[in-house]
């Protein structure tokens, strides 16, 4: 008996394909990389000798030898602005194969939809018709893609949200969390209150960093530096302030910018989104900020040289940082507001503007010679 059920395990085990369906984006492609459960031994198509042969009996023997197996067949499904799915690629029949891989010209969103074969079967043979091969051997069960009344497509599923191409800016997205402090300004936090984003709108990016200026008193700076991996829903900055910096806290009266950057291996360069938050004296409710000054920088990637904008009367210092937020250079304001960098190597780096005490401007800054 024992001997019976480990051969039932084993023929279940290796009847049905048994994975999850998943996609995984690429610069310009989408792969599909595994597909739900199905049996493996079902045969579509290989031009039949004969069917329900010998007294009416369920099986179809094959005109040729060997068998062809069916597989999935999937098709490439396109996310528009009003949130819909459209069908971009597999046209009517779909694309057949449990690995495929779409081409893509156009970055965005995408999804897999897949279709798994199914037993065929009828009044007459309920469950279905044996595939005999021409010496009359059985090598599986006869299989169909199934189509309901409607002309719909049956035993179907869908992968996974990937995205392709390089960052967008629009895919640069956060929201500062309410620590507590109930304060009325989304931007405005309490002393001493924690301060977190949420990344929940971000997704399939494989580098990300978070980096934080102080805009008024000392002015200081950290990051995170570039990390790789799954990005976090929350991102603690009370966290990202402290780590390795010592004592270090939000102060209150005193206003700090984030500067939160995505990229992935198709970007020449990171994308960021700065978003600036006000520490308040505690328990006494904060409002709303002021706006930075529109400052403007380029030409941004440099070969050697930027200018900035829309700066004020007001002294000025301007700083070019590594990402890890080691100053390499200090700029005092220059009559055509022209600096050179020409000595620097190609990279990314961070400018910040600093007039009177305190800091109005940051920017990512690519050098590419």
């Amino acid at each position: 008996m024992k001997k019976v059920i480990f051969l039932l395990i084993f023929l279940i085990g290796n009847i049905y394909h048994s994975k999850a369906q998943t996609a995984v984006g690429g610069c310009n492609s989408v792969t599909l990389t595994s597909v739900p459960s199905y049996a493996y031994n079902l045969v579509i198509a290989g031009g039949w000798a004969c069917t329900a042969c010998n007294g009416g009996q369920c099986f179809d023997v094959l005109a040729t030898s060997p068998p062809q197996y069916a597989q999935t067949r999937s098709w490439l499904l396109k996310k528009q602005s009003n949130g819909t799915f459209t069908n971009v690629q597999g046209g009517t029949s779909g694309v057949f194969g449990d690995n495929v891989v779409f081409n893509v010209t156009e970055p965005g969103i995408y999804k897999i939809m897949n279709q798994r074969p199914s037993t065929l079967t009828t009044t007459t043979c309920p469950y279905g018709r044996d595939v005999k091969n021409i010496n009359l051997i059985i090598v599986g069960k006869r299989g169909v893609y199934k189509t309901n009344s409607a002309g719909g497509l049956e035993n179907t599923s869908y992968s996974n949200e990937v995205f392709v191409g390089p960052v967008q800016q629009n895919q640069v997205t956060y929201q500062f969390v309410d620590g507590g402090g109930g304060n009325s300004a989304q931007s405005g936090f309490d002393y001493q209150e924690l301060v977190r984003i949420n990344t929940t709108g971000c997704q399939n990016f494989t580098h990300w960093w978070v980096a934080i200026f102080e805009n008024d008193g000392p002015m200081r700076y950290t990051g995170t530096g570039w990390q790789t991996g799954p990005l976090p829903t929350l991102v603690n900055l009370t966290d990202v302030w402290k780590n390795g910096n010592g004592s270090w806290s939000f102060e209150t009266n005193r206003s700090y910018t984030v500067q939160f950057a995505l990229s992935n291996p198709c970007n020449s360069q990171w994308t960021n989104l700065d978003k600036t938050f006000f520490i308040c004296p505690s328990g006494s409710g904060c409002r709303e900020i002021e706006t930075a000054e529109p400052i403007s920088l380029s030409p941004n990637p440099t070969y050697g040289q930027f200018q900035l904008r829309n700066l004020s009367d007001a002294p000025t210092t301007i700083t070019l940082l590594d990402i890890s937020g080691r100053e390499l250079k200090r700029f005092n304001q220059s009559g055509d507001n022209i600096y050179d960098v020409s000595d620097l190597n190609n990279g990314m780096y961070v400018i910040s503007v600093i007039q009177g005490e305190k800091r109005v401007f940051n920017s990512k800054l690519s050098i590419l010679k």
